[in-house]
């Protein structure tokens, strides 16, 4: 901590970390009302002792800092140059198409695969977030977020963080915009955690796995208030671990409980969906996250024999999975330093954000395929907390 702090300059001052490790459950979060418009990114963290959660919330925040400045390996392109790009046509928040010129000229970067094919050049609009132009006269083709951003030790370690991240979202968005069936998890691997739960925040534990084209386990844990307040809040977890999975679904859980619990910010909004958390209105648009309508179906995970492996070993095994089953990944190394690196994935399949804002990615069809559940969006939304 003390190592990166110069990194945020006074900020270290204003956005010091909280610490919440009530009933052993560890998070740190930094910021995260400011109530004014600031140049500061609120930033977060979960892990199962204080120090991790500490070093999550310092990642994130590297993390947020680094999609944010200039590229300097950047060039300008004409946006023919990609007619059928699948990030063409891209729609902002608000649900409309954004306005490119078809000679505009836009800001591209070159990644670097990770399957050893040809490398892959995108906008700087999906690779940094937020993204300003490095002039009047450069288009922003595409709305973005941090989705697939990830900080760790080394770029390996940052590299699977990002891929599991974009796999987590990926699953996240089919389920909650086409409202799909889960499968129920047992929860005896977290029942520590639940257990703690049930006794000392008086929530029911909800705890399902999402079917996804890669048979990783995906995680989804909800809390449902048994007093007064109808609030709920929602976490998610991916590892090749299904404990894993469970128990960083719980931390996530618990995280965004603490921070839908201050009241703040949980006004209706078309940029997040804090509001129906705090209402509990979740509950009718996402049924299936609470256990309203689920699948009765055997889970085979995939990659359970990976989990006492070293991470380059999981990294490789995991782009080699996901290369059989159509999807190629690509990353821009922000950050390589010996205390920490940041990167940001992108798949040819999965971009920052979803079908929604991506029309011709088509990327719900692929579930459609997979899970057998038709992939009409049902929640038009913002998914955004």
């Amino acid at each position: 901590m003390s190592r990166h702090r110069g990194l945020f300059g006074f900020a270290s001052v204003l956005l010091n970390p909280s610490f919440d490790q009530a009933c052993g459950l560890f998070t740190v979060d930094t910021g995260m009302f400011l109530g004014t418009p600031t140049v500061y990114a609120p930033v977060g963290g979960k892990g199962d002792t204080l120090d991790q959660a500490l070093a999550s919330c310092v990642g994130e925040g590297l993390e947020r800092y680094c999609i944010a400045t200039r590229s300097s390996r950047s060039k300008l392109e004409t946006i023919r140059a990609f007619p059928g790009a699948s990030w063409r046509a891209a729609k902002d928040f608000t649900g409309a198409t954004i306005p490119v010129d078809a000679e505009a000229v836009i800001e591209v970067t070159t990644l670097e695969p990770l399957d050893g094919l040809k490398p892959v050049t995108l906008p700087e609009s999906l690779v940094r977030a937020p993204y300003t132009p490095p002039s009047s006269g450069v288009a922003v083709p595409t709305a973005s977020s941090t989705t697939g951003a990830a900080a760790g030790g080394t770029v390996a370690e940052a590299t699977l963080q990002g891929i599991l991240e974009l796999l987590e979202r990926d699953a996240f968005w089919f389920a909650a915009r086409t409202r799909m069936p889960l499968v129920p998890a047992d929860p005896a691997p977290v029942s520590e955690l639940v257990d703690v739960l049930d006794r000392h925040y008086e929530v029911e534990v909800v705890l399902r796995w999402i079917p996804n084209p890669l048979s990783l386990p995906v995680a989804h844990c909800a809390l449902v208030g048994r007093a007064a307040s109808p609030m709920a809040a929602r976490g998610m977890g991916v590892s090749v671990s299904s404990t894993a999975a469970l128990r960083k679904s719980v931390l996530e859980a618990v995280q965004m409980w603490r921070s839908v619990a201050t009241g703040v910010d949980v006004a209706p909004s078309d940029t997040h969906m804090r509001s129906l958390w705090w209402s509990g209105q979740a509950q009718e648009q996402f049924p299936a996250f609470f256990g309203h309508t689920e699948l009765a179906q055997e889970t085979t995970h995939w990659g359970s024999e990976l989990d006492s492996l070293g991470t380059e070993s999981i990294l490789n095994a995991l782009i080699g999975h996901a290369a059989r089953h159509g999807l190629r990944f690509a990353r821009a190394v922000l950050a390589d330093h010996p205390s920490h690196c940041v990167v940001r994935v992108i798949s040819d399949r999965i971009l920052p954000l979803d079908d929604l804002y991506f029309p011709n990615l088509r990327r719900f069809r692929d579930w459609e395929r997979v899970s057998g559940h038709e992939g009409t969006i049902q929640y038009r939304g913002s998914l955004f907390m």
